[in-house]
């Protein structure tokens, strides 16, 4: 049978057209998908040389091999117009003092392929310095990078750290000031206070019984420069808090507390207190806090017994809260902030200086605390203030 020649022909045509007309589909599809990667390839790069832009960075990338170095036009503009083609024209711009470092900083990123984190000072045209940001590593031979001009947020650093060494001799000063005038006024109060004895010392070898009145005066003498004594000692402590005192330690409130009851309590006062935690917090403040705030209860109770409880709440995940309850007259909510501020009492006693609450508000919040006041002015009072977990 002979082999029919026209067939396969007309086959093999066949077949060659199928293929040009599958290869040109699949170059079709091919293109049209790298056309779409390639728009979105190039949204991508436009979008991240605008944030880029927006951020005030700047872009270089150094070829290795070649020494070419390559920068965006932001990284012209932040070295005052100029260009450069190599690394050495690099450092040449860079300050002397930095030089040595940004010069080994570079060398060890190109050999070593680990990240180039610096801050360095350069050199403009205009003979001005900057401080540059750089980050940059090693890729498939390129050296590729970042930077950003920190000149300002340096100054501002640096002028910071000169403000804060000189607040630091200002409450150096303040201190011996405080020191000293403590005691010049402490010494004439003390010998007002021993005249005033004596006096009635004095008195009494020529009068056998002195007046009423005259027991009154002296009394009032006495009161008055003890209420002022108390007052310079108030004031000292209050303006150390937050400079002196910043120890920290472990303790256990409920031996601290029941120390500071031993310290405050009167014999017809009962004391009530809630299993207390641990805490980690600067000793002196915490006896502070809980010493003021019991005496307040205490001295400006309406009557000479009463009842006091000092509570514990973990209701909240980030503090510790206390309540200090007490069966008193209460406050008038009028006078709730008025309380806290400096050298205001509502009590013109001789015991009062109008410290106490201020001084543990102070405390409360340099740690990072809060507190206030719960009265309705007819009957109890509760003070209650929280602090973080974590004291500073």
């Amino acid at each position: 049978m002979d082999f029919d020649f026209v067939k396969l022909n007309t086959f093999l045509i066949c077949a060659g057209v199928l293929a040009i007309i599958g290869t040109m589909f699949w170059m079709g599809y091919t293109l049209k998908k790298y056309i779409k990667d390639s728009e979105k390839g190039k949204e991508n790069e436009i979008l991240f040389d605008m944030c880029l832009n927006a951020g005030g960075i700047a872009t270089w990338q150094y070829n290795i091999k070649e020494d070419i170095l390559l920068w965006s036009q932001e990284m012209i503009d932040l070295f005052g117009g100029i260009n450069v083609s190599n690394l050495q024209e690099f450092l040449s711009r860079v300050h002397p003092e930095d030089l040595e470092r940004i010069q080994d900083a570079c060398l060890k990123t190109i050999k070593t392929h680990v990240k180039y984190e610096q801050d360095y000072r350069i050199i403009i045209p205009d003979g001005s310095v900057k401080t540059i940001e750089a980050r940059g590593e090693v890729y498939k031979g390129k050296f590729l990078g970042i930077a950003s001009d920190i000149t300002q947020k340096e100054n501002f650093k640096a002028e910071l750290l000169k403000k804060t060494e000189e607040l630091e001799v200002i409450n150096q000063e303040l201190t011996k000031f405080a020191y000293i005038t403590s005691h010049d006024l402490k010494a004439p109060l003390r010998a007002l206070t021993n005249l005033s004895k004596w006096v009635l010392e004095e008195v009494e070898k020529v009068v056998k019984e002195p007046s009423e009145d005259l027991k009154k005066y002296i009394s009032l003498i006495q009161n008055r420069t003890q209420r002022m004594e108390n007052l310079i000692d108030g004031i000292l402590e209050y303006s150390r808090v937050g400079r002196y005192n910043k120890e920290v330690e472990d303790i256990d409130l409920n031996q601290l507390i029941g120390d500071c009851i031993d310290i405050v309590k009167k014999d017809k006062f009962e004391i009530i207190v809630d299993p207390m935690p641990n805490v980690r917090a600067n000793r002196i403040r915490m006896m502070q806090i809980f010493t003021n705030l019991l005496n307040n209860s205490i001295k400006h109770h309406d009557k000479t017994e009463g009842k006091i409880s000092i509570k514990f709440d973990t209701s909240e995940d980030n503090f510790l809260k206390f309540r200090i309850v007490d069966d008193g007259p209460g406050i008038p909510e009028k006078y709730h902030k008025k309380i806290f501020e400096i050298f205001q009492t509502l009590n013109k006693n001789s015991e009062s200086t109008g410290l106490g609450l201020t001084l543990v508000k102070k405390i409360i919040e340099e740690k990072g605390g809060e507190i206030g006041i719960i009265s309705d002015g007819q009957k109890g009072c509760e003070f209650w203030f929280k602090l973080p977990k974590k004291i500073k």
